[in-house]
């Protein structure tokens, strides 16, 4: 049942979005956390950096998409990811 309520399909917005923030990208060694939300996360993404005194970086995946959105699961395993992050 909650699998159900939470992949079902649903109304895509006029317009959705994606943004994509890699944190100090020169320093791929550092200690990350991806970082995902909405418009808010954008925000609030770089104060986490600065909270965890630099020396934690906060990558981030802002969207529009919910978790039900079709596109949402699909653009959180695309290459453009998977490369940059260590698994």
């Amino acid at each position: 049942m909650l699998m159900e309520l939470l992949f079902k399909n649903t109304e895509l917005e006029t317009y959705e979005w994606d943004n994509v923030w890699f944190e100090q990208a020169n320093q791929p060694d550092a200690k990350r956390v991806l970082y995902i939300g909405d418009s808010i996360s954008c925000g609030t993404r770089h104060q986490a950096t600065i909270a965890a005194g630099n020396k934690i970086f906060f990558d981030g995946i802002g969207t529009s998409k919910a978790v039900d959105n079709q596109y949402f699961k699909s653009k959180l395993i695309s290459k453009e990811y998977l490369l940059r992050i260590k698994i």
